[in-house]
């Protein structure tokens, strides 16, 4: 189910990551659905806990607003078939236009301690996503770039160096990730609202509303410093 064009009043964001196939985290997301009546859902992955497909297509077909969603790194990592067959937008390795924006997004993670079901090199999230990118979009990962909201307990910066020289690069006015439980928050810089919004099997979610200027738009592959009129974005931590 794609969106209509973006009307001025914007469009209402539900962000939800890190589900692991719980109960909780899928109570989370019906109860945060219920009271925000969002536009968009969008998921950053981890929705199971290493599968299975069958616990994903049952959940996914629950959300009753339009969603769209990228893989995690413990999700099998071809989690896509659920996707198409459950009416969610895959944004994994591709580009959507949603709402009069576009969206682009790319699953897994890097290398973790664990070796987990969708790992990858770094330099692949760049090798995916570079042929996607363009000005005042939405960046949709599992994975954060490096150095904003990519902690882990020791304080240790566990981010991706290629998602991080993408955002230095492009500029989007927004990055939606999970996967650092740890890092939840809402981080501004460089024109670029940055949101983890924790992991859903805690409880947690966030709520973005963008909103476009009438008058503005975004230009395929103009450069960052582009003087088209960026979006504006609110950004707000949920928890159940």
């Amino acid at each position: 189910m794609y969106l209509p064009s973006l009307i001025p009043a914007g469009m209402r964001i539900l962000v939800l990551s890190d589900i692991h196939g719980s109960t909780t985290g899928a109570m989370t997301a019906m109860e945060l659905c219920g009271e925000y009546e969002p536009d968009l859902v969008v998921l950053c992955g981890d929705i199971t806990n290493f599968g299975p497909h069958a616990w994903a297509n049952a959940f996914l077909r629950r959300i009753p607003h339009p969603k769209a969603a990228v893989p995690g790194n413990c999700d099998p990592d071809d989690l896509q078939r659920v996707f198409n067959g459950s009416g969610t937008i895959d944004l994994h390795r591709r580009k959507e236009m949603i709402g009069g924006l576009p969206f682009a997004g790319a699953g897994g993670s890097g290398h973790t301690r664990a070796g987990t079901l969708f790992e990858v090199e770094d330099d692949q999230f760049m090798e995916w996503l570079m042929p996607l990118m363009e000005q005042n979009m939405v960046l949709v990962t599992h994975a954060p770039a490096h150095g904003f909201l990519d902690t882990d307990r020791s304080g240790s910066h566990r981010g991706s160096h290629s998602l991080r020289t993408l955002v230095d690069e492009w500029n989007p006015i927004l990055m939606l990730s999970g996967h650092m439980h740890e890092s939840r928050g809402i981080i501004r810089h460089g024109g670029t609202v940055f949101v983890n919004p924790g992991p859903a099997r805690d409880g947690y979610g966030a709520l973005v509303e963008v909103t476009v200027p009438e008058t503005g738009g975004s230009s395929p592959l103009a450069p960052a410093d582009s003087d088209a009129i960026r979006a504006s974005v609110r950004a707000d931590l949920l928890k159940v």
